[in-house]
């Protein structure tokens, strides 16, 4: 736990495996986090730390959502096409909703009135979308590689959801409809690589958006739907979180460090002879560099190695088999890169 004041850390604690994706309960008394390794939600103190509860679900849990009022959490899954719904005060799953697009959902978005859930589904590119009113599967959009974060943004205009998509590097823009399924109103295309995490300032007037593959935030004005800023971060960001007035007074900088901000980072597309398309990152990390490679429509079920070129002598960097769609969303190998 992190007080945002100072970025101190309050407390540490040890929950389950495979944590992803925690978050504060509406009451601010505790944190509850999917645990994937164990089917189950750890439930953390969230003022002195320490697991105090857990919820049993269905395999491999992924994240968790609370409704407006704070009577329900939603958790979708990473091995499972089901979305369970728990009731917060018995702590006990009372309803579990299936028929998503795909078993593996790594991230889902809640509606501000908490009637419409979008969980989406990144190793098929689609989101499946969840009328929770009467607890179904409205709608699949086929939104593209790599799907990875949604969120809702309501304008005066209309009611809306941005979409990261990390295989086209962009941010699709969804109008959500009443009596119709959502449908796309626009994109932006980002200014780095792999787009992943995203999250809305309180007005709606800012969206941020983690570029993976490039360490950096774009900042989107809503209302132009551009990119206004690109703000220098750190190694490999996945999500963010946007916190309303956490520094009061000062600049909010004490117990920071500038780990990762200033190591190279090369990104290079496409790094496959051959069908399909692809993308390589190669990040300076402490000890060995990392290098990840990404690939798309390349022949199904099939073993690839990846050589580089030095000094005219072929390096077999890693060897790696695509899925039954031909895709390998994630391959990486640890060499010395950089420097030489």
């Amino acid at each position: 736990m992190i007080r945002t004041t100072d970025n101190s850390i309050v407390s540490q604690t040890s929950a389950g495996r495979s944590g992803h994706e925690g978050f504060f309960s509406p009451d601010g008394q505790t944190v509850w986090v999917a645990d994937r390794a164990l089917s189950q939600i750890d439930i953390v103190d969230a003022l002195h730390g320490g697991v105090i509860g857990h919820v049993t679900t269905e395999p491999s849990p992924s994240k968790v959502l609370f409704s407006p009022d704070g009577r329900r959490a939603y958790v979708n899954h990473a091995r499972e096409a089901t979305i369970d719904v728990i009731e917060v005060a018995s702590r006990e799953v009372v309803q579990r909703i299936t028929g998503l697009a795909d078993p593996f959902s790594s991230d889902m978005a809640l509606s501000p009135d908490g009637k419409e859930l979008w969980a989406t589904h990144k190793k098929v590119g689609k989101v499946s979308v969840l009328d929770l009113t009467i607890g179904v599967v409205s709608t699949v959009l086929d939104t593209g590689p790599n799907t990875n974060h949604p969120t809702f943004v309501t304008t005066s205009q209309m009611e809306l959801v941005y979409l990261t998509v990390g295989g086209t590097n962009e941010t699709k823009i969804y109008q959500r409809h009443r009596d119709q399924a959502p449908n796309q109103v626009g994109s932006i295309p980002s200014s780095g690589v792999e787009p992943h995490g995203i999250w809305p300032s309180p007005d709606n007037t800012r969206v941020y958006v983690v570029n993976e593959g490039s360490d950096s935030v774009d900042v989107i004005d809503t209302t132009t739907r551009a990119i206004i800023a690109s703000l220098r971060t750190g190694q490999e960001g996945q999500a963010v979180v946007y916190v309303a007035n956490a520094v009061p007074n000062g600049q909010g900088t004490a117990n920071l460090t500038q780990q990762g901000l200033n190591l190279p980072i090369q990104n290079t597309s496409p790094a496959l002879v051959g069908p399909g398309s692809s993308d390589l990152i190669i990040r300076a990390v402490d000890g060995l560099d990392m290098v990840e490679f990404s690939g798309r429509g390349m022949i199904s079920n099939t073993s690839y190695t990846m050589h580089a070129t030095y000094q005219g002598l072929q390096i077999p960097l890693m060897s790696f088999t695509t899925d039954q769609n031909g895709n390998k969303p994630q391959a990486l190998a640890f060499i010395q890169f950089f420097g030489v």
